[in-house]
């Protein structure tokens, strides 16, 4: 028998109910977000969706820790990310810890509740945790909600662990590389901050470039450069075996990031796959007062 089966069978109630309480509990106030101008709201999604293409990839990768406070971060910025917030609790219930995804299910499901599958997760969460009012009012509302869907998921990898899938080997994220630099740049490296695949197939890498020499002398840094990774590979010379600096203050990566992915996402920006020597010049010869 599948899980929802017995469900079907037991006796209605008002599946109002358990909104209405689920509701009550989640304390998620909006009015924040509310007083803040366009502009300002369109920079905090920009940092939260940043943030979530970065936990996304790294749970690719199998980096759980790092997926989780990149997450973490996004709804965070955003608490009614439900994206990152169903992702976060998910990684929680493939390791067994229903107890523990079930305020980050609860607060999606008050975030969105359009959207089903914090609701199914939910449903066995509470199942786990011994609440079976809980889980029997939570099946009940969604088998009022959505008759004609199957809320059926398949548990049986619940508990196992995931592995590592590598996008652009040896490329991978938090590595620090050498590459074909102009000849002022000798001692310039860049930083893989994120790798993704994009819809149309392609890999995409997303890089920092730091000791960038401009036409005064002065070493800058380029905090975000999005590659296409075949293109990347043909730039890159050797790997460093050195750490990821993420503390620096000129490191405005997300930043970048989002303002990229939203062009991106709209078709009105691409991915370079010129050698990174020959961006970085036409980089520095757009700069206003660098030539």
């Amino acid at each position: 028998m599948k899980f929802f089966d017995k469900f079907r069978k037991s006796k209605p109630g008002d599946p109002n109910e358990f909104w209405n309480q689920l509701s009550n509990k989640v304390n998620l106030d909006r009015s924040p977000f509310q007083a803040m101008t366009e502009d300002e709201l369109g920079e905090l999604i920009s940092k939260a969706q940043a943030s979530y293409r970065r936990a996304i990839s790294a749970d690719r990768a199998g980096e759980i820790s790092i997926s989780r406070k990149h997450y973490q971060q996004a709804f965070e910025y955003l608490p009614t990310h439900i994206e990152a917030l169903d992702n976060y609790a998910i990684g929680l219930v493939e390791e067994l810890k229903f107890s523990e995804a079930i305020p980050f299910f609860e607060q999606s499901s008050v975030a969105e509740p359009n959207s089903p599958l914090a609701f199914v997760y939910l449903v066995k969460c509470y199942e786990e945790t011994g609440a079976k009012n809980l889980s029997s009012a939570c099946a009940q509302y969604l088998l009022h909600h959505w008759p004609d869907k199957s809320p059926y998921i398949d548990w049986s990898h619940l508990g196992k662990p995931k592995g590592k899938q590598h996008l652009a080997s040896p490329l991978e994220e938090g590595q620090v590389w050498k590459y074909k630099t102009r000849d002022c740049d000798d001692s310039s490296t860049i930083w893989i901050k994120l790798i993704e695949p994009s819809d149309d197939g392609r890999v995409i890498v997303h890089i920092s470039v730091s000791g960038v020499q401009a036409p005064d002398g002065s070493l800058i840094f380029i905090s975000h450069l999005p590659y296409d990774v075949n293109a990347l590979l043909d730039c890159v010379t050797s790997k460093l075996d050195v750490k990821q600096d993420w503390e620096r203050e000129d490191d405005h990566f997300g930043e970048g990031y989002g303002m990229w992915f939203e062009a991106y996402s709209s078709g009105k920006a691409g991915v370079f796959t010129a050698p990174l020597s020959k961006v970085i010049e036409g980089m520095l010869q757009a700069i206003p007062g660098k030539n």
